[in-house]
């Protein structure tokens, strides 16, 4: 029967310490009943040596194993690590990804080197799979999910030396969401966050940019968006927020207590709010000249400068798409080229556009504006088409039913895929109460 490699090398191990303990005591034995004094110590001390030979081997082979589990991070650790690596080298085995080798005459399989780590709390963490010529597209084949136990995988990809496949794993029994008491508590676990990021649930934390929240009626985006605007008025820095609302629903009542200069309801009047929000970023553009001319990183932006930023949160934008359409051709240009200038522009000076939306219809949203928006977020259940225009065709969506405030999302650079997000709960949570007391 053919046999992995590691399983023979730890047969012959512990054949080799039973011999050991087994001849210790057969020496140890036959010394008692010898009549002579001399040969009789010299057979005892010989079986004694190898009794305590064969301990020390054990105790140090043990103890290289629970090094290699990590022992030294905990109990806990150390078992889901035996654990996985364990049902992962199984799976492999029996999925024959393994190269056939001889071993002392005998025909074994070498599996694949199998490197497991978490995090401090085992939340998460990351399996990596050594990749061979022989056996590499077996491997890209599998789905390692069923080996991982409560953990699934959120993404993989090959190691930037094209040796390990790697995968982000999370626990799925663990209930990522934040749920605070008041909006004091959670300003004050959103300021654990940078001054340019936002905190969005405890593993996730992504940086200001560029974003397209989706979501259907009862997906809880609504709710996500109005915690997202209040930590940001909680934040060190200034910043200034500017609200296009052509549905004149919620968000215009929200930017009308928060900044009524810089909120519009009517399709005039957001074409108005664009352009001041354009020409904004003119001038930051001058000053960021300025500033990168004295600076020694040609590379700086906004936050190297201490500039506050800017955020256009568009509510419903295909509202003000469609009504945009009956307008003249060099007004729907203007804002075309407008919109286009934000999100190529916009980075660096500081300056962002939200697009807050049910769906995100290709035929709405210029391709090259929808590639710019790095932070996308999908809430609730959605239909493939949903999520095809939003990440596009070929993203694999984690399986799963959300319910509101639970999605799953994407940002540029930082996942490979789609992964599950969930935005924060605040108990008894009224953003206009909340706003008014800062």
């Amino acid at each position: 029967m053919l046999r992995s490699l590691d399983d023979r090398w730890e047969r012959l191990l512990i054949s080799c310490i039973a011999l050991m303990a087994v001849a210790g005591i057969v020496l140890c034995y036959a010394g008692n009943k010898l009549p002579f004094p001399f040969w009789s110590g010299m057979l005892i001390l010989c079986g004694r040596y190898m009794l305590f030979g064969s301990v020390i081997t054990l105790i140090f082979i043990l103890a290289i194993r629970l090094i290699y589990h990590r022992i030294y991070r905990g109990v806990k650790y150390a078992f889901l690590h035996y654990h996985l690596t364990k049902q992962l080298k199984m799976e492999l085995f029996d999925a024959d990804v393994f190269v056939k080798r001889f071993f002392m005459g005998e025909a074994v399989a070498v599996l694949p080197r199998v490197k497991v780590s978490f995090s401090d709390r085992c939340l998460t963490g990351e399996v990596r799979i050594e990749k061979t010529i022989k056996d590499r597209s077996k491997l890209e084949d599998k789905d390692i999910s069923c080996a991982l136990g409560r953990y699934i995988v959120e993404q993989s990809f090959t190691s930037a030396n094209g040796n390990w496949l790697v995968y982000d794993i999370f626990d799925s029994e663990y209930d990522r969401q934040l749920v605070y008491e008041n909006c004091r508590e959670y300003a004050a676990d959103s300021a654990k966050a940078g001054t340019y990021e936002l905190k969005i649930d405890s593993i996730t934390t992504v940086g200001l940019h560029h974003s397209l929240i989706c979501g259907q009626t009862g997906s809880g985006k609504s709710y996500g968006c109005n915690t997202l605007i209040y930590q940001m008025l909680c934040k060190k820095a200034h910043y200034n927020l500017y609200f296009a609302d052509p549905k004149k629903s919620g968000m215009a009542v929200i930017g009308n207590k928060i900044a009524g200069d810089r909120t519009a309801d009517t399709i005039d009047g957001i074409i108005d709010l664009v352009r001041l929000f354009h020409n904004t970023l003119e001038e930051r553009k001058g000053k960021m000249e300025s500033a990168l001319k004295s600076s020694k990183k040609v590379d700086a932006d906004f936050r190297d400068f201490g500039m506050e930023p800017h955020v256009l949160i568009f509510d419903e934008y295909l509202a003000f798409s469609l009504s945009l359409a009956n307008y003249k051709k060099d007004i729907r240009d203007e804002v075309s080229k407008m919109l286009s200038d934000i999100v190529l522009m916009g980075r660096q000076c500081g300056f962002f556009l939200w697009l807050i939306m049910q769906s995100a219809p290709s035929t709405q949203i210029p391709t090259f504006i929808r590639d710019q928006l790095v932070f996308k977020v999908v809430l609730g259940n959605s239909d493939r088409s949903t999520y095809t225009v939003t990440f596009d065709a070929g993203a694999d969506i984690p399986a799963g039913r959300f319910s509101a405030g639970y999605g799953v999302y994407t940002y540029a650079g930082m996942t490979e895929k789609p992964k599950i997000i969930a935005f924060p709960t605040i108990k008894d949570f009224d953003i206009l109460a909340a706003v008014g007391e800062l």
